[in-house]
């Protein structure tokens, strides 16, 4: 295809794409697009799409489409944003923009990690055989 094919075929694309948008309403699927679609669902939960969204998708990993998941109604975090700041200067960053925008915030968890007590702490991997010269 020569250039001058490809950019003709993108002017004609993107005449097609004006006088689709001048036709349809907002909020209407055209039925080109609609054709080409596989089934698929709209759903509206809370005020907060984005949340209901993870949680929509967290009990679709939890269910074989046939058992109905358990889940409690809200997550530690609940509708609150979540950040992890790992330093101290990290820390105090944070809640001086929280003070600059004007945000309420709390600790959600206040105490520095560590590892896990039931962390494996030796190798599962063998350790290196020597050879006869010792390396």
């Amino acid at each position: 295809m020569r250039i001058n094919e490809v950019i003709l075929q993108s002017a004609q694309i993107n005449e097609q794409h004006v006088k689709y948008a001048s036709k349809n309403p907002i909020g209407k699927i055209h039925p080109d697009q609609e054709a080409v679609m596989n089934p698929n669902h709209k759903f509206a939960g809370g005020s907060d799409r984005f949340y209901d969204l993870y949680r929509v998708m967290l009990a679709l990993a939890m269910t074989d489409g046939k058992t109905i998941p358990t889940l409690d109604k809200e997550s530690w975090v609940g509708r609150w944003d979540l950040a992890s700041p790992f330093s101290d200067q990290e820390h105090e960053m944070l809640h001086a923009a929280y003070k600059a925008i004007g945000i309420e915030m709390k600790d959600a968890v206040n105490s520095k990690s560590c590892e896990p007590l039931d962390v494996n702490n030796t190798s599962p991997i063998p350790a290196k055989k020597k050879n006869k010269y010792g390396v």
